[in-house]
């Protein structure tokens, strides 16, 4: 799912990357992929919903407080989880 909006470019980035297309690009550039996966699910919904459903320009002071309350408590359940969507990628590669 691509989640790349304006909010992202307000904001000064340049793309997102799907897991197939960075877990490539690090074969195609000579490393062995040890894992990856996504992570920040709770960033992920907040920025489909705002992003692409409400085509909202930029995150609100008040939405970045509360996703920051839950953010840590989040990102440990994710430990628990598998999951195929989040709003950042972790990869871990060797040359």
């Amino acid at each position: 799912m691509r989640l790349y909006s304006d909010i992202d470019r307000n904001l000064g980035h340049c793309r997102r990357y799907e897991l197939k297309d960075i877990s490539q690009k690090l074969r195609n550039a000579g490393f062995k992929i040890i894992g990856a996966r996504y992570y920040n699910i709770l960033g992920a919904w907040g920025w489909l919903v705002n992003g692409k459903l409400l085509r909202r320009k930029y995150i609100s002071p008040s939405q970045t407080r509360l996703f920051n309350k839950f953010l840590m408590f989040a990102l440990k359940l994710e430990d628990c989880l598998n999951t195929s969507f989040g709003m950042s990628i972790l990869a871990i590669a060797e040359k």
